[in-house]
C-alpha cells in the first residue's frame, strides 16, 4: 500500500515537473528563432531533465546521405569516436523509427548510457540530439523514459513549426518581391492602367495616368470613379463599359478633354477580374491613340518616300542607259586629247557615278523594306575573296596598289549568300583603293574568329578615320571629314548597306583605326 502511494507520488511529481517544464520551454521559445538557437535552447532544457556529462547535435544531409556533427559540448578525441560508432551503426535511424527516446548502454571512459533523443518531421528523421550520461541503464526508470518520451516529441513538433515558419517567411518574401516586381511593371508601363475592385473602387493608378491627365493618385485612391475628378463625361462612358457584363476583354474609344484646346483620344480595354469564380473588379487598360495615330502617319510618310524613290530610280534608269550610250559613241568618234573627248569622258564617268547611286538607293530600300532577298548556301568565303580581289586588281592597278590575301585554312565552307558578301567585299575593297595612296598595299585576309564566327578584314595604308567617326561612316549618306577633303566620290550609301547585309547573316562590321595609319575594317559571318 505504501509502495502504491509512493509510486503514485512519484508519477504525480514526476507530471507536474513536465507540465512545468513545458510552460517554461514554451515561454523561452520563439518563432523567430532560428535553428542554431532552437538547438541551444533544448541542449538546456535537456540537461534539466538528463544531467548529461556531454552533449552533440546531429543533422542529416539527405543530398549526401549522411549525418553532420554541428553542436557539441564537452567532447574529447575518445567521446568523438564513440559518437561516430553510434552514427554508423545506425541507432539514429532505430530511434527515429520508434519516434521516442532511445538508451544505449556504454562503457567509455567515465559514460555508462547515450540517450538519442530523435527529431521526426513528416516521417523523416531531420537530426538528433546525443546525450552521454555517467548513469547506468536502470537510471531511466519509465517514468523518466516517459518524460523523455514526450520532450523527443515536443521537440520534434518545435522544430518543424521553425521549420513552417520560415518557409512560410521565405513564401511571404517571394510574394513581396513578385508583388513589388509587378508594381514595378505596371507603374512603368506605356499604357495607363486603372484596377477596380469589386466595390469599384481605384485599387491600382499608375504614374502613366498621371502624366496623361494630371491627376495624382492620392486624389483617386480608394475613390469611386464619380468621385473623382476626371473629366465628367469621360466618367459616364467609362463607368457604362464597366458596368457591362463583361466575359473577356472588351475595347473602345473615349475622349477625355483636358482642358478647351486639349482633348485625348483613348483606345480603352477593360477586362473582368476573377477571385476563384468570384468577381474581384476591372482592369482598365487606356492607351493614348494620339501616339497611336502619328505613328501610322509617319509610317505612311516612309511607304510613300520608299515608293517614291524606287519610282525615281527605275525612271531614271532609261534616260541614264540612253545618255552612256551617245556618250560612248561619241567618245570613239572624238579626236585624242580633244576637248570635246574629255568633257564626253566626264559624262560618261558621271553616268556610271549615277547609276551605282541608283543602285544602292534601290538596294537600301529593299533591305530597310525586307524586300531583298538573301540565298543562304554553304559556300567557300575564300574562294569569293579570291573573286572579289580579282575583280578589283585592276583599278588598284591605277594607282600601283597592290592587294595582298591571307587565309587561315585552305578552304573554309560556311553559310552565306555569296553575291551579297562579294558585293559587301567589292564595296570595302573599293573604298580601300579610293582612300590609299599611291604605291602601297592593302590586305584582305579571313580567319577564325571564335567558335561561331568567322572574321574577314579589309586593311588599307590610307588617311585612316578619326574614332568619333567610327560609327558614324555606317549611317546613311554620311561621309567623314577626311574624305571629303580628298575629294573621292561616293554615294554614302555602301558602308551602311554592308552593315545591313552583314546583320541579315548574324554578323557584325566595324572599323580599326587611326588618323595616318590605314584603315581596317572588318565583319563576322556565323559558321552555322
Amino acid at each position: 500500500m505504501a509502495r502504491d502511494i509512493e509510486l503514485e507520488l512519484n508519477i504525480k511529481k514526476t507530471y507536474e515537473d513536465t507540465i512545468n517544464l513545458f510552460l517554461e520551454i514554451q515561454n523561452d521559445l520563439n518563432m523567430d528563432m532560428n535553428e542554431d538557437e532552437l538547438i541551444e535552447l533544448y541542449i538546456k532544457e535537456l540537461k534539466r531533465i538528463i544531467d548529461y556529462h556531454s552533449v552533440a547535435f546531429v543533422k542529416f544531409n539527405e543530398e549526401k546521405n549522411l549525418y553532420i556533427i554541428t553542436k557539441q559540448k564537452n567532447y574529447n578525441n575518445v567521446l568523438k569516436k564513440n559518437l561516430l560508432k553510434i552514427l554508423r551503426e545506425n541507432f539514429l535511424l532505430w530511434a527515429g523509427k520508434m519516434r521516442k527516446a532511445f538508451v544505449l548502454k556504454e562503457e567509455v571512459e567515465e559514460i555508462k548510457t547515450s540517450v538519442i533523443v530523435p527529431i521526426v518531421i513528416q516521417e523523416k528523421i531531420i537530426g538528433a540530439f546525443i546525450l552521454n550520461t555517467i548513469y547506468v541503464e536502470e537510471y531511466f526508470t519509465k517514468n523518466k523514459l516517459k518524460v523523455l518520451e514526450i520532450v523527443t516529441s515536443r521537440i520534434s513538433i518545435a522544430f518543424e513549426n521553425v521549420i513552417l515558419y520560415k518557409d512560410l517567411e521565405r513564401r511571404n518574401q517571394n510574394l513581396k518581391a513578385l508583388k513589388n516586381y509587378m508594381d514595378n511593371v505596371v507603374q512603368n508601363m506605356n499604357d495607363g492602367i486603372i484596377v477596380l475592385d469589386s466595390e469599384e473602387k481605384i485599387r491600382v493608378y499608375n504614374k502613366k495616368m498621371e502624366e496623361l491627365i494630371n491627376i495624382k493618385r492620392k486624389d483617386v485612391f480608394g475613390k469611386k470613379l464619380i468621385n473623382t475628378k476626371f473629366d465628367i463625361e469621360f466618367i459616364t462612358k467609362l463607368n457604362r463599359i464597366v458596368k457591362k457584363e463583361i466575359k473577356s476583354y472588351i475595347t473602345e474609344e473615349i475622349e477625355y478633354k483636358i482642358d478647351e484646346d486639349t482633348k485625348i483620344l483613348f483606345g480603352v480595354g477593360v477586362k473582368p477580374l476573377k477571385l476563384e469564380e468570384e468577381n474581384a473588379g476591372k482592369l482598365i487598360v487606356l492607351r493614348d491613340l494620339r501616339e497611336s495615330k502619328e505613328l501610322k502617319e509617319l509610317k505612311r510618310i516612309d511607304k510613300l518616300k520608299d515608293e517614291f524613290l524606287s519610282m525615281v530610280s527605275h525612271e531614271l534608269r532609261t534616260p541614264l542607259t540612253s545618255i552612256k550610250a551617245y556618250a560612248e559613241t561619241l567618245i570613239d568618234m572624238a579626236q585624242e586629247d580633244s576637248i570635246e573627248k574629255e568633257f564626253l569622258s566626264i559624262i560618261n564617268e558621271e553616268t556610271d557615278r549615277l547609276n551605282i547611286l541608283i543602285n544602292d538607293i534601290l538596294d537600301l530600300s529593299k533591305i530597310e523594306a525586307g524586300k531583298m532577298e538573301f540565298r543562304i548556301k554553304i559556300n567557300d568565303i575564300n574562294a569569293i575573296i579570291k573573286r572579289a580581289v580579282k575583280n578589283m586588281e585592276s583599278f588598284a592597278a591605277k594607282k600601283d596598289i597592290i592587294i595582298q590575301t591571307e587565309f587561315q585554312d585552305e578552304k573554309c565552307e560556311i553559310p552565306f549568300d555569296k553575291d551579297r558578301i562579294l558585293q559587301v567585299l567589292l564595296n570595302l575593297i573599293n573604298n580601300a583603293i579610293k582612300f590609299s595612296n599611291e604605291n602601297t598595299e592593302i590586305k584582305v585576309f579571313c580567319k577564325h574568329y571564335s567558335d561561331k564566327h568567322i572574321l574577314i578584314g579589309v586593311k588599307d595604308n590610307g588617311v585612316g578615320i578619326a574614332k568619333e567617326h567610327f560609327e558614324t561612316v555606317f549611317e546613311k549618306f554620311k561621309q567623314t571629314d577626311n574624305i571629303l577633303k580628298r575629294n573621292v566620290g561616293g554615294t554614302g550609301l555602301g558602308l551602311p548597306i554592308c552593315k545591313n547585309i552583314i546583320e541579315y547573316h548574324g554578323g557584325r562590321i566595324w572599323v580599326e583605326s587611326e588618323i595616318g595609319k590605314g584603315a581596317t575594317f572588318l565583319f563576322t559571318i556565323p559558321k552555322i
